[in-house]
């Protein structure tokens, strides 16, 4: 519950404090441009427009010798996030922004950087031709092999990769990944620290599950 409270809290700020500065010292937040590369959730710029987020569009791009799967764990059993891992001869396709300092540590608190869920890397992009060199890219801290997205997820990811005619094999292939539509929580998923399980997870499990339910009806509530 606290690291919800937490999340929220430095995500209401945060997205706060950004809308205001754009109002009042736009040339302020716009002088830097960093890039991202965004293979998941964030691979249509919508996100980032409704967070007053300033980030523009560089084109739809591709990273070679890596692999896109659902390897980030959650408080869900068996659910898994957007990851990326080192695989030679596979290819990551997905859209690469440029977007100021502040707009970027708004996104790790969207995504959860700082509570050790995703960590920074950087990644060369291939977009139209063109290399660009050392765009920050999310991978996760404690991955998990063995996940399974969600349907709304998956499909969001699969419609977006159509929309930016991504190629037809890697379409296939993400097309091809079992989801699911409904996970169980899993009481001993510790969400301070995704690396460690619960202590005393078996005999405190009823007490964590419930701990669990609150946080998830909690949640809902402040999105």
């Amino acid at each position: 519950m606290i690291n919800i409270l937490a999340q929220r809290l430095s995500k209401y700020s945060f997205n706060g404090l950004l809308k205001t500065a754009n109002k009042l010292t736009p040339n302020l937040v716009s002088t830097e441009d960093i890039l991202y590369f965004g293979y998941g959730a964030n691979l249509g710029i919508d996100r980032f427009k409704t967070k007053g987020m300033n980030a523009s569009l560089v084109g739809q791009g591709v990273v070679k010798d890596y692999e896109m799967y659902f390897g980030l764990p959650c408080e869900y059993k068996g659910k898994g996030y957007a990851d990326i891992r080192a695989n030679k001869g596979y290819e990551v396709w997905g859209s690469l922004f440029k977007m100021n300092r502040f707009s970027l540590l708004l996104l790790d608190i969207l995504e959860w950087v700082p509570f050790s869920f995703y960590k920074k890397i950087k990644v060369n992009v291939l977009v139209d031709g063109k290399e660009y060199q050392n765009a920050i890219a999310y991978k996760a801290c404690s991955p998990n092999q063995n996940l399974s997205p969600s349907s709304q997820y998956k499909n969001y990811i699969l419609a977006k990769s159509k929309e930016f005619n991504f190629p037809d094999e890697y379409i296939n292939k993400l097309d091809s990944i079992e989801s699911k539509d409904h996970f169980e929580l899993d009481p001993g998923f510790r969400l301070s620290n995704p690396a460690k399980r619960r202590i005393f997870e078996k005999q405190l499990q009823w007490v964590y599950l419930k701990h669990d339910l609150l946080r998830e009806k909690f949640s809902r509530l402040l999105p």
